[in-house]
Order: structure tokens, then sequence, then C-alpha cells
């Protein structure tokens, strides 16, 4: 479900009364600037329905299922929150200005709601995975390939140059770190 609006959040924190204990002790947030009526492009040249469509995608809907769910993590004493949050929080770049904005947001309100949370034993992480290799990603590089002329290998080797791993972080690495910090 959406985790855009407030009455989206409210119904999937008022279904987690009837879970049992186990069954919502974990929540994963994650967002990107992916909406087809957002666009991710020049700052200057943003309409304003972009602007506020990725602060209420991205930055509200993590901060209102954290507000809904963590007050029943909080009464059982146990839980883990996990907010799968862009690098750009720290190195922003020139396509993704406003997303890197909210992504620096997300961060300090990670770290700040993690002391209020853990005095009742339940956790809030963040992960910044980085540049990931999506299916969408791993579309985009094919057709470069093919663009190109080149093997889809040597389009991947050359994007991934300015990254510290010379590739791509995958999204089974995210997962894997994801059900670490779950468990």
């Amino acid at each position: 479900s959406s985790a855009t609006t407030s009455s989206s959040v409210s119904a999937a924190a008022q279904s987690s009364d009837s879970a049992t204990p186990g069954d919502l002790n974990k929540s994963i947030a994650r967002s990107a600037c992916t909406n087809a009526t957002t666009s991710c492009d020049s700052f200057f040249e943003m309409p304003e329905e972009a602007f506020e469509d990725i602060w209420q995608v991205k930055a509200f809907g993590y901060t209102r299922m954290v507000a809904a769910l963590a007050p029943h993590m909080r009464a059982r004493g146990s839980g883990s929150i996990i907010n799968i949050i862009g690098t750009a929080a720290r190195t922003p770049t020139e396509d993704f200005i406003v997303g890197s904005m909210v992504n620096a947001a997300l961060l300090n309100f990670t770290r700040g709601v993690a002391r209020i949370l853990a005095r009742d034993h339940v956790r809030i992480n963040a992960i910044s995975p980085g540049w990931t290799l999506t299916e969408g990603q791993l579309r985009h590089f094919e057709m470069q390939a093919a663009a190109r002329g080149e093997s889809l290998d040597e389009v991947m080797q050359k994007e991934a140059r300015a990254v510290s791993l010379r590739r791509l972080v995958t999204m089974e690495e995210i997962a894997e770190m994801t059900l670490l910090l779950a468990s």
C-alpha cells in the first residue's frame, strides 16, 4: 500500500493492531524518484508539483510510516525499522538536488528518532546503498550498449568508474544488509 497519505499509513497501522507480535515487528521503507509524474531533472526546471511530489512520496512517506508503526513496536518493547535512503544525502548530484535534500532530512530524522525508540528497545537504521543495479538501471545500460555498439559489460564498467567498488551495488546485497539489520 501507499505510504504517501496519512489515511493509507493509518490503515496499515490499524491492521497491525490485530497482528501477532511477530507479524509487524519490522518495517522497511524505500522510495525513489521514479514516479512518472515527478521529474528528477534540473533543479531550476522542476515545476512546483515535482518538489511537492518528492517530499510527499519520500519524506512524508517515511515519516508517516514511522509515526504510525513505532507506537505499536514501542508498546511491545521490540521492533526494527529500516529506512533505505540514497547516498545522495551526503553527496548531492546535479540531477537530484531535491531528492538529495530529502535524503539528508531522512538521515537526520532516522538519527533523531533512533534515540527515542532505543529507550523502548526498538531499532531504526538507515541503509544508504549508493548506485544500485536495479532492473530499470540494467535496461538503461542495455539500451546504452545497443546505442553505442558496446557490450553490456563495457557499458557497466564505464558507468561504474566513479563508484569506489568499481561496480554497482546489487539488489541482493541490499536485501542481505536489510535482513541483517532486521534480525
